[in-house]
């Protein structure tokens, strides 16, 4: 028999964000026997009726991968960081994952797309979508003649949507140069020093970045991260 102040101290932890394993260290008994406890005496383990990220990707049809990085865009925030980053969720959460999954959809047939992909659902689409790629030669020449004739008609839309183009690529190119880096913390700030860390995006104006630290993203200035050098 369970003393219920042990009972109440257990679930006081787990309430306030203790995981079940830091909760068994404590009391010097299983993970599984903290669980059982638990849902004997107050009907469920979760924490405030949160749900971790894995639960919450089950209940959206996705992967929890995908979970990460509508987190990393901005999309969804978690209502709680427990232990070594690990999130929680409120269950509205799900529909707001349900929804975006929903309104992204493939460019060829219009279908969800799957939680790996970004612009096609499957590699027929994606072929379907470069036909003119495998178009004879005399009718790519017609369509190169087609819009050499636009751009003459509309100079200066076309000088906008060259523009546009540009500042895609150089941003596209500056985000891979440092998500492809590693850097490591050499100054005092959130992250102790010495980890290794991602870095996701950099805003230069405002000079702080965004790093990867376990299932959290943080948000530091650029000098606390010097590139690890090979």
């Amino acid at each position: 028999m369970v003393a219920q102040d042990r009972l109440d101290t257990m679930d006081r932890m787990r309430q306030s964000g203790t995981s079940l394993q830091q909760i068994a260290s404590h009391f010097g008994i299983t993970r599984q026997r903290v669980g059982q406890l638990l849902a004997k005496h107050y009907g469920s383990t979760r924490i405030q009726d949160l749900l971790t990220a894995t639960e919450l990707a089950r209940l959206a049809g996705c992967t929890q991968s995908y979970i990460d990085k509508l987190q990393r865009r901005g999309v969804i925030q978690p209502a709680k960081v427990v232990g070594r980053g690990r999130t929680l969720w409120k269950p509205e959460t799900t529909s707001t994952v349900t929804i975006y999954v929903d309104s992204h959809r493939c460019r060829v047939c219009n279908r969800p797309l799957p939680s790996n992909r970004q612009v096609y659902c499957c590699w027929a689409c994606y072929i379907d979508a470069c036909r003119y790629k495998n178009r004879p030669e005399q009718a790519r020449r017609r369509q190169r003649e087609s819009v050499a004739k636009w751009i003459a008609d509309h100079p200066e839309q076309a000088r906008q949507i060259e523009q546009r183009k540009q500042t895609k690529y150089r941003a596209k190119k500056s985000a891979e140069r440092y998500q492809n880096t590693e850097y490591i913390i050499w100054r005092k700030c959130l992250i102790p020093l010495s980890t290794i860390v991602r870095v996701p995006s950099y805003n230069k104006a405002t000079g702080r970045i965004k790093v990867e630290w376990g299932d959290q993203v943080v948000e530091l200035p650029f000098g606390c991260v010097r590139r690890v050098v090979n």
